[in-house]
């Protein structure tokens, strides 16, 4: 299947659910559209004007049925009203009287297209009484009678309001433009003069309006979605991401270019797709982005099932996915069990959540992976689109898990609700990483070029989550690592984070690539130069850092200082922070001989030889140094000292 398919798939399937009534944003039903509205008018069955009121906004929102050409429609597309719903211009008979530029032809065509559903089989009383009172012609002037609208002192609708702001209408508090821009709803007082019908709330109006569109087709063809000869359309919707977005995904009205020539003759060899399928896909894409989908600048990223259950966010962190990996829960989780470590504990319970997730999909059941980014204002593409059939799912699942333990480290996340920052173990999100990769964590810099940038990234991690044999691309690897090695342009909290995402990266590509098995807990009896080098560093680092602290002093270390330049030339850069340390030495005395007996060991597993050969660290060198400190961190010193690294890497 395409993704045009399955999204037809998933709108058959969820349509009319409590999945799609429940959700925060509702599924659009075919042939309709959402618009803002600004004004509601209740008639009676008689056709006579009841009521009006100016729409709260929190409840603007509203579904209206539209044609294919309504609901793609562009500015001063007077010939293209919607069949019920509108805005004044096509609505209101008066829109000239009271000072409207528009002309009479937004009316002319707004009537008749009602008219037409009034006269069909597919007609309703309520729809006939809302005919009746348009066809009076006096809608803004019974919106000025009961102080909806205002006029000046010519009888033409102000364009803004100039008086006192204590004194301004509800009505200027809603539009955006000019009060003869807005947008106009319908209601109905029932015949026992007691219930107002909503019309864009009423099932049998929009049953009725379903089949009424799909009445009026005219050109049948071959679908290139399905394959079926059906009723065919070539203006296809458009607010696929917001209310306000112009792009669409299918488009060739561009004739005097090279849209479709060179290659096809006309737009239709080029794609045809039917009415009802194209209503299908585009509005269940609609309710999937503005339900669970994640924005980055421009492109949007949406992952679903074809019976809409809960998936796992594929972009997320683990602690999104698994809410027990926080690094509290797990230090206690093997506390308890003897023999337990972060690791196997933290994959432990990241199965079991995911778990949780397999169970939910119903056999034969499909999952699809999209990205959807536009290039210019009018124009919308496939930037990425993966889909997962039955007999994949399981291997989907497996991907991800394979992707959250494999890059598995101490990480941490602001949370903005709660107001602090939360310790987890697990993956971070690949908006982290791509953020961490080129400055944009702790600069602030959300520039267009940025989140170009950040959404890029971003689609090129996306495999490493859901296809389980993709590496890391090593730029991405390598940038994060190489701006871990300068922590003096980080405060202590940014730079943790920063330490965190690369470690996990380069946890994972070297798993991948050269099936290293690198863990959380410090590997004592690994003989790796590189990676003892950095849990050296990490020792020497908490000498400086205890003494400091017992002095009441808040400023970087030598480590910190000279980190860059020992990741590039360990050997000279040792012996300047070892000449530098000697007064620390000196002052810590007693207090710092479990850190000099934990230097010697780790010094004797480092040959001469081999330290003075070595230059320009890899990643290993982070993860022995990380590891090193959280194993310094986490430790329980008998003699109760204050545990500096405690102190230092818990500030935010």
């Amino acid at each position: 299947m395409g993704w045009i398919n399955i999204l037809c798939e998933t709108y058959d399937n969820v349509y009319g659910t409590d999945t799609a009534n429940k959700a925060q944003v509702k599924l659009l039903p075919r042939f309709h559209t959402t618009q803002n509205a600004e004004i509601e008018v209740t008639v009676d069955m008689q056709g006579n004007f009841v009521d009006a009121l100016v729409v709260p906004k929190e409840d603007r929102i509203t579904f209206i049925p539209c044609t294919d050409e309504s609901a793609g429609r562009t500015s001063g597309a007077a010939k293209q009203p919607h069949p019920l719903h509108d805005k004044l211009q096509f609505t209101a008979g008066d829109y000239e009287t009271y000072g409207g530029t528009k002309g009479s032809e937004a009316h002319i065509c707004y009537t008749d297209k009602l008219r037409l559903w009034c006269e069909s089989e597919y007609t309703h009383p309520y729809i006939q009484a809302v005919y009746t009172y348009i066809q009076k012609k006096h809608l803004i002037a019974d919106l000025v009678a009961h102080k909806i609208l205002f006029t000046d002192t010519k009888g033409r609708l102000l364009k803004k309001w100039e008086g006192k702001e204590s004194e301004k209408p509800p009505i200027f508090s809603v539009i955006t433009g000019e009060q003869s821009e807005a947008f106009v709803r319908f209601a109905v007082r029932a015949e026992n003069k007691i219930d107002r019908i909503k019309l864009w709330e009423h099932k049998e109006i929009e049953k009725n309006y379903v089949g009424y569109a799909l009445s009026t087709g005219t050109e049948k063809g071959l679908c290139y979605a399905t394959g079926a000869n059906t009723l065919l359309t070539y203006n296809h919707p458009k607010k696929i991401r917001h209310a306000r977005d112009s792009a669409k995904l299918i488009s060739a009205n561009d004739i005097s270019g090279f849209t479709f020539r060179g290659r096809f003759i006309n737009d239709t060899e080029a794609m045809q797709v039917g009415y009802e399928v194209s209503q299908k896909a585009h509005n269940v894409l609609k309710w999937l982005i503005q339900n669970q989908g994640t924005f980055i600048g421009d492109k949007v990223f949406v992952c679903w099932g074809t019976y809409a259950p809960a998936i796992p966010d594929t972009l997320a962190a683990s602690c999104v996915i698994d809410e027990m990996c926080t690094l509290d829960t797990l230090q206690e989780e093997t506390q308890k069990k003897a023999g337990v470590s972060l690791q196997s504990a933290f994959a432990a319970g990241f199965n079991r959540a995911l778990h949780g997730y397999r169970a939910n999909i119903r056999s034969g059941e499909h999952i699809a992976v999209l990205c959807l980014d536009a290039a210019t204002p009018g124009r919308m593409s496939v930037g990425f689109y993966r889909e997962i059939n039955s007999a994949e799912i399981s291997a989907f699942f497996d991907s991800i898990a394979d992707w959250h333990i494999r890059a598995g480290w101490f990480n941490s996340y602001y949370d903005f609700k709660k107001k602090k920052t939360v310790y987890f173990v697990g993956a971070p999100s690949l908006q982290d990483i791509a953020a961490a990769a080129f400055d944009i964590q702790h600069s602030g810099n959300s520039s267009e070029s940025n989140k170009r940038l950040m959404a890029s990234t971003v689609q090129r991690l996306l495999p490493c989550v859901i296809q389980k044999e993709t590496l890391p691309p090593f730029d991405i690897v390598q940038a994060v690592y190489i701006r871990s090695c300068r922590p003096l342009s980080y405060t202590k909290a940014e730079w943790q984070k920063q330490c965190g995402i690369a470690c996990s990266l380069i946890k994972a590509y070297r798993n991948k690539k050269y099936k290293e098995n690198w863990t959380m807990e410090t590997d004592e009896k690994s003989r790796d130069v590189t990676y003892n080098l950095g849990r050296l560093l990490a020792v020497l680092d908490e000498i400086e850092a205890r003494c400091l602290y017992r002095a009441g002093e808040k400023r970087s270390t030598t480590v910190m200082n000279y980190f860059s330049k020992f990741a590039e030339r360990p050997n000279r850069t040792l012996g300047i922070i070892q000449k530098q340390l000697m007064p620390y030495r000196r002052k810590l005395e007693k207090m710092g001989n479990d850190l000099y007996t934990l230097e010697k060991q780790i010094s004797s597993l480092i040959p001469p030889e081999e330290l003075f050969k070595a230059s320009h660290l890899d990643g290993r060198f982070l993860l022995g140094f990380n590891a090193q400190k959280h194993a310094l961190f986490t430790k329980k010193n008998k003699d109760t000292t204050t545990d500096i690294v405690s102190e230092t890497t818990q500030e935010d």
